[in-house]
């Protein structure tokens, strides 16, 4: 399993104390093992977070194409899926998984602007991202957002001026 984790990403590995790859090893190892097992959609969500927390964003994917699939109502896993393809490079499948999900949700802020940040750094598509971009930042000023981590609506604020900046 640390071989594994070292071909899929070595410079996680190699910033780590081995007692924390084991543990991560064995976490990986306990859930992708419980999910298969349970068919459990919760803890295929847990395993891709996991997966996407250090960067190994193909099996991140996997994870959550497998929750998805059991329970497919899932926003905030489709756009964790869609980041997901879009670390991979994978810019065409992650801006179907957003489009997607902008045409269920209008209103919601993280799919417009990850979908602006697709179409804008990922497939050249600038005026059309801008149009996204622009949506996300009329909701993160107009819409009741509830933020996980401090500090993460000021750099959405920072991140969508700089992105905006010049566009007209």
């Amino acid at each position: 399993m640390i071989r594994r984790a070292y071909t899929l990403n070595p410079e996680f590995v190699e910033k780590q104390k081995i007692s924390r790859i084991l543990d991560l090893a064995l976490r990986l190892s306990r859930l992708g093992e419980l999910a298969h097992k349970n068919r459990d959609f919760e803890l295929y969500n847990e395993l891709g977070d996991t997966y996407y927390e250090v960067g190994i964003f193909d099996e991140a994917a996997k994870a959550y194409e497998q929750s998805l699939a059991l329970e497919p109502d899932q926003s905030k896993i489709k756009i964790m899926l869609a980041l997901s393809y879009a670390n991979l490079g994978q810019y065409p499948k992650s801006e179907k998984v957003l489009r997607e999900l902008v045409q269920k949700e209008p209103y919601n802020f993280y799919a417009n602007y990850y979908l602006g940040k697709v179409l804008k750094n990922g497939t050249g598509e600038t005026k059309e991202g801008n149009i996204y971009l622009r949506m996300a930042s009329y909701l993160l000023h107009h819409a009741d957002i509830k933020f996980e981590k401090e500090g993460e609506r000021s750099f959405l604020e920072k991140d969508l001026a700089d992105e905006l900046k010049g566009e007209e």
